[in-house]
């Protein structure tokens, strides 16, 4: 039983959170929006007085695009079921998730005098509907509400807090074995209007595709642990088609979740995935940034084409795949590419160049080592004459010369003079005139331990 002061106090602050933060209309309804308070409270109409009879009234909460609601009752009194009610058939109170189309999904349905459980959105819109009966009432419900930002972390306050145009997650310790008994989680926001792109580039969870541990979670806009992910990945990577290794979020923000519990007994190596900040424009003129071709993914002779994404230009040619798993358009064409496609060209040319350089150089040293080897018998044969003026033998020389007559004595006529080494004197000449005659002279010359020994004859 609540003490009266007390419900005095919650029904002055239930009438001024609605009268401020909640618009009421003819109709019962309420709203609730980020834009006007990030927190409030909410009740039954009346409260603490008891509701009315055959009311509905329905309470609207809208957070921000990609946003989620908190919702937590401080005090709750309805109807309480029937001995054999199951589902709440008269007094209660039912919350759904509201998503952008409009589409309402129940959460859970309360009644009774049970506090319910704290509730988090997961849709950024969330409604309650009040219904009760004709037949008895109670005091009905009070709670308070709680817009939820980027700041709120429904795992814990180790999540790992990631934004900007795109980057690398990857298991602790990849490409090594991954220690056991983990779980981590990242939350990834972009800009308002754009998405995020995930490409897992390499997977090794276990030897099934069967999810239960370890598991891969992603998550779409905020999560919570009640909430289902919208994707489920383990076991190798092979054992999914292509398509399958990437989400396109509709949000500005996900989560992901790599859960570990019993360890890892066969040294698994874990998972790498790139993500990217993605528009998708509705007309190639309106990306001014850099936009991919597209790729294609064929299914047998089907090869639709895929979306054009519109990403940053500090994603391209950063070795990381930002267009998704059929698209490698923003890394062609990059400085390294050519670099290698210079080297390509390049290294062949400088290996016929080196290769026509040696042929050539082989010829020369080919043709030189034949003219010594032709010169070599010349050589030799100088050699030989050289060797043939050994002191043993002797070489003659002759030459003709003009004389006079006054060389052997005066007389008209030249003559023939012989000089004898130890002889007498020459005789007298024969001719009384001068007169020039060509005269032969021999000289021999004998070498002997280096020493001349010169006749003529």
């Amino acid at each position: 039983m609540i003490p009266p002061v007390l419900l005095d106090a919650v029904y002055i602050m239930g009438v001024l959170s609605l009268a401020v933060l909640g618009e009421e209309n003819e109709k019962c309804e309420y709203s609730f929006s980020y834009k006007q308070s990030q927190s409030g409270k909410f009740a039954s109409p009346k409260f603490p007085e008891e509701y009315p009879e055959l009311i509905k009234c329905k309470y609207r909460f809208e957070a921000a695009q990609d946003g989620r609601i908190q919702l937590e009752f401080d005090y709750f009194d309805l109807e309480d079921m029937a001995k054999d009610d199951t589902s709440c058939r008269f007094d209660y109170i039912d919350v759904f998730n509201v998503d952008e189309m409009g589409y309402m999904s129940l959460v859970d349905r309360y009644c009774g005098s049970k506090l319910p459980e704290p509730i988090t959105s997961a849709q950024s819109t969330m409604e309650i509907i009040f219904v009760s009966d004709y037949t008895k009432t109670a005091k009905g419900f009070m709670g308070h509400y709680k817009f939820l930002d980027d700041n709120w972390y429904p795992f814990g306050p180790n999540t790992v807090s990631l934004n900007g145009f795109g980057g690398i997650i990857a298991s602790p310790q990849f490409p090594g074995p991954y220690p056991g008994h983990i779980e981590k989680t990242w939350q990834i926001k972009v800009k308002e209007g754009q998405l995020v792109l995930v490409h897992l580039m390499a997977m090794d969870m276990g030897p099934t595709s069967q999810c239960s541990d370890p598991e891969l979670l992603i998550y779409n806009g905020f999560a919570t642990k009640d909430m289902l992910p919208v994707k489920v990945l383990c076991g190798q990577l092979a054992a999914y088609d292509k398509g399958m290794s990437k989400y396109l979020s509709t949000a500005s923000k996900i989560v992901i979740r790599f859960v570990s519990v019993n360890g890892n007994p066969l040294g698994s190596t874990g998972f790498k995935l790139s993500w990217s900040a993605v528009r998708i424009p509705g007309n190639v003129g309106n990306c001014d940034e850099f936009l991919c071709e597209g790729g294609k993914s064929c299914i047998s002779t089907i090869c639709p084409s895929m979306p054009r994404y519109c990403i940053n230009k500090s994603l391209r040619c950063d070795r990381i795949p930002n267009c998704g798993p059929f698209d490698d358009s923003d890394e062609r064409r990059c400085p390294r590419e050519i670099l290698i496609m210079t080297a390509c060209i390049a290294l062949p040319s400088l290996g016929v160049i080196g290769l026509v350089i040696l042929v050539v150089y082989c010829y020369r040293a080919k043709h030189v080592t034949k003219s010594l080897s032709q010169e070599q018998p010349l050589a030799n044969q100088r050699q030989v004459s050289r060797d043939s003026m050994s002191p043993s033998r002797s070489q003659c020389m002759m030459h003709t010369s003009f004389i006079d007559g006054k060389m052997g004595g005066e007389g008209e006529g030249g003559h023939m003079e012989k000089m004898d080494n130890g002889a007498g004197p020459p005789p007298e000449p024969s001719f009384k005139t001068h007169q020039k005659r060509a005269s032969y002279h021999m000289m021999k010359q004998t070498f002997e331990d280096n020493n001349f020994v010169i006749a003529e004859i």
